[in-house]
This record gives C-alpha cells, structure tokens and sequence, in this order.
C-alpha cells in the first residue's frame, strides 16, 4: 500500500463529496454499525486540506426530511421499518414508486439531522452543504436527485457553476466518502459518473448497513466507472488523469 502524504494530493478539478455524515446515521434511530470506522482517515484527509494551498471544493449532503416524510414507516399505518412498499408518484398519477421504510430520521430541526462536529471542524467552514429529501413525497438517497429523478438538488449545478481557484481547472472529478455506500453513497457515485465526472470512492471513508448491500453497491459503482481507493492511494489514483 502507498504511503504517499496527502500533502502530495494534486487536488486541481477535483470536489470532495461528503455524504449524510450525520447523527443519526452514526449514533441515531438509523446508525450504520460501523460508521465510526471512517473517522480517522477521513478527518485526517480532511485537516490536510486546510494547509493545502489551493483545497478542494468540498460539498456535504445533508439528508433533512419533513416529519412526515414518505420514507418513515410512522408515516403508513401498520407498516413496519424495513419493509417495502408501493407509494403514489408525486408526478405521475397513475404510477406508483417502491419505497423502502425506515425509522424516522434526520428530521428537520432536530439533533439527528446535525452533520458531524468533527468533519464540520476539520474543514473549518469550507464546506458547502447541500440538503436532499426534502419533499414529503419522494425520498433522495442520491446528493442530486431524488429517487426516480422526479426531482434535482443544486449540488450539480455548484459543481458546474463553481468559479475554480486561480490557477486550478474546472471540476472534472469527485472523490465521495460517507454513508452509507448501499443506499446514499452509491446513488451520488452512479449519478456524478452519469455527470460524465470521474468518480473515486474512498473505500475507508465508506461503511454500509450490511454486508450484502454494500458488496451490490460496490459491483453497481464499478459497472457505472467508479473507481475506488484508499486514503492512503488517493494522491496516486489522482495522478492517473
């Protein structure tokens, strides 16, 4: 394994997409067993980009649902977490859409919904937030659209709209990290691939519910062009333009 420092990352065109690193995904009502498994690398990274002289676009996707979001299984009498079900299409009226159910979480205006005070202060204000699964109607695992695309974030429209630093190109890559890589991670890799943006998954900055999902999720990346490294290889998988 490389131990290049990541002192040596060449970060030009390159954005960091951090995914739903939030409470509830860490310690909450829907906590990734393993979540804290990401920490380490990932605010080490992070604390080095505070240094660099031209640091990376940083965006974090903030999972942040009404109350009585359509993904809650609080939200349909008798339903069970973890079960799936067939909703109404908020466009289509004779469509329906399959959701899965899980507990309430990250809603709006409550502590479960906070991204986590240690990325927020290894990146000292640099990071832009972008909120997803804000409609009552449709849920959004990915950072740019809702599910069945029945609706966009403005997270591509930064990416593409952001005035580079003098002297660094226009964003052509994303490195993603977060959780958790069978749901949100792996839907905002398969979109920024379908962006045409190389995609790099930082494979210990990712964790996942369980093990058959993710294992689908890495297959699913790979098939659509991501392609995956470590903290510690990252600035030689970069180089490789």
């Amino acid at each position: 394994m490389s131990t290049t420092g990541f002192g040596d990352i060449d970060w030009s065109g390159t954005a960091l997409l951090l995914i739903d690193i939030q409470e509830d995904f860490i310690s909450g009502s829907l906590a990734v067993p393993t979540a804290e498994e990401i920490f380490p690398p990932l605010i080490s990274l992070l604390e080095s980009t505070s240094s660099h002289d031209a640091p990376p676009l940083t965006f974090l996707t903030q999972d942040y649902h009404p109350a009585d979001h359509v993904s809650f299984a609080s939200s349909h009498a008798g339903a069970k977490p973890f079960t799936t079900i067939e909703v109404p299409h908020p466009s289509l009226a004779d469509k329906t859409m399959e959701q899965v159910l899980w507990p309430d979480h990250c809603v709006q205006s409550t502590s479960g919904a906070d991204i986590d005070a240690r990325i927020l202060g290894a990146l000292e204000g640099r990071g832009n937030v972008v909120q997803k699964g804000t409609q009552k109607n449709v849920d959004c695992y990915s950072g740019f659209a809702s599910n069945d695309y029945v609706s966009f974030t403005d997270l591509a429209r930064r990416l593409f709209s952001s005035q580079p630093a003098p002297g660094m190109a226009p964003v052509h890559t994303v490195v993603v990290a977060g959780l958790a890589t069978g749901y949100c991670v792996r839907a905002t890799a398969i979109d920024a691939c379908k962006y045409h943006l190389r995609t790099i998954v930082l494979t210990d900055c990712i964790r996942g519910t369980d093990a058959a999902s993710t294992e689908q999720a890495m297959r699913d990346m790979e098939q659509f062009g991501a392609e995956f490294a470590e903290t510690t290889t990252l600035a030689s998988t970069l180089s490789r333009r």
